[in-house]
């Protein structure tokens, strides 16, 4: 992978969201749709490479639409996995959603063999660590998300929020 051509997204989780799980809520549409739009000016400008984190919400939303693209564009998706139960205790819907994704993306990454408490942050620098453009979907300003950002403005990634 290109660090140089290659763009990570970092998300809220669902319950972080203002419309929570309802993707048929008219914010969630216009965020999907601006993702979409970023994603497309990124493919533009050279990247051809872009990693997700796989965590409900944002993250998933990221990938869908990095699939979509890919019908059109030459470019690929690369799914970083904090641990290979990610998706323990989630409702079947979401995990049939994730395993989709999985099965049609060009590479799985697992940053760590079982569930630590360092293990999110670890794949979220792995993220960091391998682009230089980062798509935030922050509208918790706490948590996982932010502290991303937070270390990509250290590492002088490019940051665009698409909230």
């Amino acid at each position: 992978m290109d660090r140089r051509k290659t763009c990570a997204f970092t998300g809220n989780r669902p319950q972080k969201l203002p419309w929570g799980e309802d993707e048929n809520d008219y914010r969630c549409i216009a965020v999907k749709n601006r993702i979409r739009e970023e994603i497309l000016g990124a493919i533009e400008r050279g990247y051809d490479t872009f990693i997700s984190g796989m965590a409900l919400g944002g993250d998933i939303y990221f990938a869908e639409e990095v699939l979509n693209l890919k019908k059109t564009y030459d470019i690929k998706l690369i799914c970083a996995i904090p641990f290979p139960d990610q998706s323990k205790g989630w409702k079947d819907k979401d995990v049939d959603r994730y395993y989709d994704i999985l099965s049609k993306a060009d590479e799985a990454i697992t940053l760590s063999a079982h569930y630590t408490r360092f293990c999110m942050h670890k794949r979220n620098r792995f993220m960091v660590d391998n682009s230089t453009l980062l798509l935030s979907l922050d509208y918790a300003n706490d948590g996982g998300t932010t502290s991303t950002v937070a270390y990509a403005t250290k590492q002088n990634l490019v940051i665009v929020s698409v909230k």
